[in-house]
């Protein structure tokens, strides 16, 4: 388990989130809430509802939702390796209204607390790329399209030259200007309260990926060779191979839908690529044949 000690922890049933463990740590993702609830318990505990690890009230208190050792669902594309915190606020004014100075300091703890148990580094996230530059202290804007600032804090996803997708709601300003512009405060007093430290001991780590299980009616005994062609068909079996992609750090900023679509075909040809499963000299030719030789570099990665 990993729970912030300063949180009042209340966690949602797993019927509804938390069944999923983290693949990475690569970032906290700050969010707005547009509520003036002291608590989003009630609210995330149901159906149908994204849900974020924490939560921070205007009076600087913290609620706890979900383990960090698992998924929330509040980021989309990148809840896989994302710790979400939602703050109250952004009912009135979202974008010219500041944080608190007690969500200030709260936020900064609880960011330091995530880089000793965590790993995450002290350094603002640039944009929601895979990589580097998408590692550190976040904000929901980084992943969002819309006709923002073209450069500087406010600028969103398309801005940024692309990125994961932290929401698909096009515009949404989440957490506001104001409250992005005062990030780099939160990130240098979480560096203070962390004493400065800049190597990361003994972070807790997430578990070990889980293989996906095989669907579509076949064995890991028995794999059918699968032709991958472009196709708005759902198909259970282009479904297990985006989740054995994934799995294997490809197709990472799309989503498992079983449709080979764009996203699909060109992981597929970069896997093969890299894995020499493909046809021609080395099998480093991508023939969108996932036969004995991509199964094999699939499933035993």
């Amino acid at each position: 388990m990993a729970i912030y000690p300063k949180a009042e922890v209340k966690l949602l049933s797993k019927k509804y989130s938390g069944f999923r463990r983290m693949a990475y740590y690569n970032r906290m993702n700050l969010h707005i809430a547009v509520s003036r609830a002291k608590s989003l318990f009630s609210f995330f505990n149901r159906s149908g509802r994204p849900s974020s690890h924490f939560y921070i009230r205007k009076s600087g208190v913290v609620e706890q939702y979900v383990d960090t050792a698992f998924q929330a669902e509040a980021d989309l594309e990148g809840n896989d390796a994302t710790i979400s915190v939602e703050t109250e606020g952004g009912v009135f004014k979202p974008n010219s209204r500041k944080w608190t100075a007690a969500q200030m300091e709260a936020l900064a703890a609880l960011y330091a607390w995530a880089h000793k148990t965590h790993g995450l580094p002290l350094r603002l996230a640039t944009n929601s790329k895979i990589g580097a530059s998408s590692k550190g202290l976040s904000w929901h804007r980084l992943g969002i399209d819309g006709n923002f600032p073209s450069t500087g804090m406010l600028a969103g996803r398309l801005q940024r030259g692309g990125g994961m997708h932290y929401s698909t709601s096009r515009g949404k300003v989440c957490p506001g200007d104001a409250k992005i512009l005062q990030i780099p405060a939160v990130l240098s007093r979480a560096a203070e309260i962390a004493g400065g430290a800049a190597v990361v001991t003994s972070p807790v780590k997430p578990a070990p990926h889980p293989k996906p299980k095989l669907a579509g009616g076949f064995n890991m005994a028995t794999l059918p060779t699968v032709l991958i062609k472009r196709s708005s068909n759902h198909s259970e079996r282009i479904e297990t191979i985006q989740a054995l992609m994934q799995a294997r750090g490809y197709y990472r900023a799309w989503k498992i839908d079983g449709l080979a679509g764009d996203g699909t075909l060109g992981e597929f040809d970069k896997f093969q690529r890299a894995t020499g499963s493909g046809s021609g000299t080395g099998g480093k030719t991508p023939d969108r044949s996932c036969g004995p030789e991509s199964w094999k570099n699939l499933l035993d990665a």
